[in-house]
């Protein structure tokens, strides 16, 4: 009884993952979870709206886990350990229980801080983008499924879409987390110049001319007065916004005792922003790349190749019931090595047609 109950289970959870609405879904969730990647680069946002997009990003990679496990439980499952949507998912995922374990390991702040320093980690979320790639390829088949006959759809066009545009667009990222590395590198030099320059123009001329001199990255400044402490206003006119809006060591740093009883602080966040942008612009340029290899070689490899193969295919099997038919291919756009090979075969149809008429 549990036995046929399982077997019933599998049998309609392999039904529901190979389903139109099922992809669909998959498609929402992929999107979605891209969107939300890239929706910082908007606007400035808050630490309550940045940790919002991160726990909607935690939601939907909990779906596209839920969805990796409905794949390992279905019959499908052999093939699907053999494929590369196995690591694309959980490649996706890996940035959430990485996350989840800093959590537990480190404060929350902490693991944020960690997270969002490091270099390249928007490219290696970036990885998701890879999941719409055998999504589209299932709604091409249904697309081709409804215009052509099941037997157009190819092996080669399957490795196209989902292992060859897979690698390359792997490459890409790759190739991108390299170059974030090396200017985080450059970055890096940067905050501690800038941070070692406002040290010698505050101890050389005082606070209030630093405040003067770094007008554009100085959040504000404390000074005190006949034993009161002042604050200066910069970018940041209240102080006390400063925990809700940007994060220490990540957005700003406070130097201290420049003077005795004085402190600035020195925004940082234009910094962190240059390195998010070079990110998602490196993992935009590989979306824009993998899609534009798709539309026209996957055009080629259907005009050049897949096209005559199945007229070939549909040829021979006419002339395998009687048919005589002397030419495969009429108006052939271009001479290929594909077309070169059913034209060789049509020359040796038509020979062998003229023995047999001589016999």
């Amino acid at each position: 009884m549990a036995r046929r109950l399982a077997t019933y289970i599998i049998g309609q959870l392999s039904k529901m993952t190979e389903s139109s609405l099922f992809y669909f879904a998959s498609l929402l969730i992929a999107l979605a979870s891209l969107v939300n990647l890239c929706l910082p680069l908007l606007g400035e946002i808050s630490l309550q709206q940045e940790a919002l997009l991160q726990q909607v990003d935690n939601v939907l990679l909990q779906m596209i886990a839920v969805e990796t496990l409905g794949h390992l439980l279905t019959r499908q499952r052999p093939q699907y350990l053999r494929s590369m949507s196995l690591w694309i998912d959980l490649a996706t995922i890996s940035p959430m229980i990485l996350f989840t374990v800093l959590a537990n390991v480190h404060s929350p702040v902490f693991a944020r801080i960690t997270m969002e320093s490091w270099a390249g980690i928007y490219i290696f979320k970036g990885v998701r983008a890879l999941r719409l790639l055998p999504i589209f390829y299932f709604f091409y088949r249904k697309r081709q499924s409804i215009s052509f006959e099941s037997t157009r759809f190819s092996p080669l066009k399957q490795r196209f879409f989902t292992g060859i545009s897979s690698l390359v667009f792997l490459i890409i990222l790759i190739t991108g987390g390299t170059i974030a590395w090396r200017f985080a590198q450059e970055l890096h030099i940067q905050r501690q110049s800038r941070i070692q320059q406002l040290r010698l123009q505050a101890g050389s001329y005082g606070v209030l001319q630093a405040h003067l001199a770094f007008e554009a990255t100085i959040l504000g400044s404390w000074i005190t007065r006949t034993g009161e402490r002042i604050w200066i206003p910069g970018n940041l006119t209240n102080p006390e916004h400063l925990q809700n809006s940007l994060l220490y060591q990540r957005d700003y740093v406070q130097i201290d005792e420049i003077q005795p009883g004085q402190s600035v602080l020195l925004s940082l966040k234009d910094l962190h922003r240059e390195q998010m942008q070079l990110e998602l612009t490196i993992l935009f340029s590989g979306s824009l790349i993998i899609l534009s290899l798709l539309i026209i070689l996957n055009h080629y490899l259907e005009r050049l190749v897949i096209i005559p193969l199945q007229r070939s295919y549909t040829t021979n099997q006419l002339r395998l019931t009687g048919t005589e038919l002397y030419q495969t291919l009429h108006n052939t756009p271009a001479v290929t090595e594909v077309t070169a090979w059913i034209q060789q075969g049509d020359d040796l149809y038509n020979q062998l047609c003229a023995r047999a008429a001589r016999l």
